[in-house]
Parts: C-alpha cells; sequence; structure tokens
C-alpha cells in the first residue's frame, strides 16, 4: 500500500509539473504579445480618451496576472526546494543604480522622486534573486507612497557587520500588527488593501524567504501614516 501511495504522489507531482509548464509556456508568451500591442498603441497618442483609457486598462491588468504568475511560479520553486543561488561579489550602489533606472516607471508616474545615500560596499548574493526581491520592494515604496512623495535609497555596513540596501519612503505606514504579520505567506495590512484591493500578499513573503536564503535578512519599521524603511542585509564581501 505505500508503495502504491508513493507511486501515486509521483504521478500527482509529475502531473503539478506539466501543468506548470503548460501555463509558464502557454501564458507568458501571449501576454508578453498584450503588453507590447498595448505599448504600441498607447505610443501612438491614440484618440478619443476613451481608447487610450481602454489600452491603459489592458496594459495594468495583463501587467497584474503576468506578475501574479510569475509569483506562484516563485512560490512552487521555493516550496519544492527548488531555487538556485549563484553568489558572488557585487557593489551594492552599482547594483542600486543600475535597477533605478531600469524601473523607474514605478515612481515616474507618481512624481516620486527618489534620494540617494549610496555608500561603497561590497556584498555575496545571487543577482537576479536579489534584483527580484529590490523590484518589489522598490514598487511597494511607490504603490504606498503619496503622488509627489518621496523614497530614499541607501547602502552601507550595518551595525551587524552585514552589507545593507535601504528603502526608505514616507507614505501610508503600517500600524504594529501589520508589521508583526507581514512576511507571512498571502498575508495583506489593512492599509495594503485599501492603497491595492487586487495584491496577492505573496511579494514581501517571496522576498523574505529569497534574502534568507541567501544568508541574509530583511528587516522592516513602520508607523501608520508616517512611511516605511525596508533593509536587505546580506553577507559582507
Amino acid at each position: 500500500q505505500m508503495k502504491v501511495l508513493y507511486k501515486e504522489l509521483q504521478e500527482a507531482d509529475k502531473i503539478k509539473g506539466e501543468f506548470i509548464d503548460v501555463v509558464s509556456h502557454q501564458f507568458r508568451t501571449p501576454l508578453t504579445a498584450i503588453l507590447w500591442d498595448a505599448e504600441l498603441s498607447l505610443d501612438q497618442k491614440p484618440k478619443p480618451a476613451s481608447v487610450r483609457e481602454g489600452l491603459i486598462d489592458i496594459k495594468q491588468r495583463a501587467n497584474f496576472i503576468r506578475t501574479v504568475l510569475l509569483q506562484m511560479f516563485d512560490l512552487i520553486e521555493l516550496q519544492n526546494k527548488k531555487l538556485h543561488f549563484e553568489s558572488k561579489q557585487i557593489s551594492l550602489p552599482d547594483f542600486v543604480k543600475t535597477l533605478l533606472e531600469k524601473n523607474m516607471k514605478f515612481y515616474k508616474e507618481k512624481k516620486i522622486s527618489v534620494d540617494f545615500a549610496l555608500q561603497p560596499v561590497q556584498a555575496k548574493a545571487d543577482t537576479r534573486h536579489l534584483a527580484s526581491a529590490f523590484e518589489r520592494l522598490l514598487e511597494n515604496a511607490c504603490v504606498y507612497s503619496r503622488h509627489g512623495g518621496k523614497i530614499q535609497v541607501a547602502t552601507g555596513v550595518h551595525s551587524t557587520g552585514k552589507a545593507f540596501i535601504r528603502i526608505q519612503d514616507n507614505g501610508v505606514g503600517m500600524d504594529a500588527m501589520t508589521v508583526k504579520n507581514l512576511f507571512k505567506k498571502f498575508y495583506r495590512g489593512t492599509e495594503a488593501k485599501k492603497e491595492k484591493p487586487d495584491g496577492t500578499g505573496l511579494a514581501l513573503y517571496l522576498s523574505h524567504e529569497t534574502i534568507r536564503l541567501m544568508h541574509g535578512d530583511l528587516l522592516v519599521e513602520s508607523t501608520l501614516g508616517e512611511g516605511s524603511v525596508f533593509t536587505i542585509l546580506l553577507p559582507s564581501a
């Protein structure tokens, strides 16, 4: 009976893996095409305004579906312990500057200013996973900041001796209960639901876990109505 059950579990796991592969390939390609077509159409500055608004809505919804899919794939890999890490020495100031330039759309749309306090520091990290975590934190800082708000990004050496990247905003902030539960899977605080009703509650969980697997940590400090500070700690190189 144990052998039969084990075989059935193996078969179920195989089917799940095949399903994920199908979803990954069959969904990503059309979603990429939809986003590309929407962006090209928006570049033409279509009239009337209702057409432009419709294209913006299509782009936003396609982006949301793409984000959810990518988060679910990361979650499955994390749970199955299939995430691969290739740590190497990186300059955190250079790393941060590159990602801020790549993700200007996050803060340009809301006219959010970004200040730098980048001290030279080397860290050991997997650049792909660290980039995903940083981009999620940056996007969150922008989403929960007011129009015309300010974000400060800093790098340096933490009091623990580890290298750090710090992202500070002056947005809506969080209460103590939200901070306590923030890194739990699928958890979303009250203020987060108000600002972004369609979130998944996975971004911070995934960021926390991937940073932890790089032998680092993700810290948070926040005051309701005054903003939040997220600090990525990484092994110094």
